[in-house]
């Protein structure tokens, strides 16, 4: 069964950066695409988005992508989760300008929503991506035994691309959650065993916060794409956890893929 691949959409810049990266994405795993669009009471806007999306599937039907169009009306979370279940989606891939100050305590973007409500995983994209093959591949986490699928599942997806290689890296911070370094290593050396033949190093950097580590080392080595686990069934450890993954996606301008399952 091919993989199903979700843009949610209203054809704003960033979402056609989305679309954009999505479609490569499709043509590199032979996967099938879904367009969701919310609704609105505006019937000439409706007009215009549906005309939009029939360009987009008329422009790239050489490619024989499989594209289906959906419209939804409500709230833009629930119509994203309630379509991931119905369609058995793999991936999301969605557009953000990003958020901060006032607006990122109070709002928040509609990626971050759905990054926090939506179990799937979800690859946010800022700028145009010239080539969807990512080799230079930053992997963050905590590195405990129940991440161990997340890692798994990453390892799925990066098949393929060609000659991927992985940097493991854990922000060790000044906080009281902060563990002996000794104990990191082993941690992350379990799952360097699992990436077999697949170039993998290891990094414990010291940072403020986790999300800045993340991002600056990331932008260190030129990384093509972040990946950060957002496997926290707990609503307290989604309190913790769910923050850092969404201020990572706010802040970095490296395309980031939250995985959560």
């Amino acid at each position: 069964m091919k993989d199903q691949i979700l843009v949610p959409t209203d054809f704003s810049s960033f979402a056609v950066i989305a679309a954009d990266t999505a479609i490569a994405l499709a043509n590199r795993f032979d996967a099938d695409i879904h367009f969701l669009n919310i609704t609105f009471l505006d019937e000439n806007l409706n007009m215009n988005i549906r005309k939009a999306m029939e360009k987009v599937k008329s422009e790239y039907a050489e490619l024989g992508i499989t594209m289906t169009s959906a419209f939804k009306s409500g709230a833009l979370v629930d119509a994203v989760s309630n379509y991931v279940t119905e369609k058995k989606i793999d991936l999301i891939v969605m557009g953000s300008h990003g958020a901060s100050g006032f607006n990122e305590m109070m709002i928040g973007s509609n990626t971050q929503k759905v990054v926090r409500n939506v179990h799937c995983p979800l690859l946010v994209v800022k700028q145009p991506i010239a080539n969807v093959n990512f080799q230079n591949i930053v992997f963050a986490s905590d590195f405990s035994s129940n991440e161990k699928v997340v890692f798994e599942r990453f390892l799925d997806f990066i098949k393929g691309f060609s000659n991927p290689e992985i940097h493991l890296i854990i922000v060790n911070t000044a906080s009281f959650f902060s563990q002996p370094l000794i104990l990191l290593h082993e941690g992350m050396t379990e799952f360097k065993k699992m990436a077999g033949d697949i170039p993998c190093t290891l990094h414990i950097e010291s940072d403020f916060n986790v999300e800045t580590g993340v991002d600056h080392f990331a932008h260190s080595i030129d990384a093509d794409l972040i990946v950060i686990s957002n496997y926290q069934r707990s609503k307290l450890k989604r309190l913790f956890v769910g923050s850092t993954v969404e201020a990572l996606i706010n802040h970095s301008e490296i395309p980031v893929l939250s995985l959560d399952f």
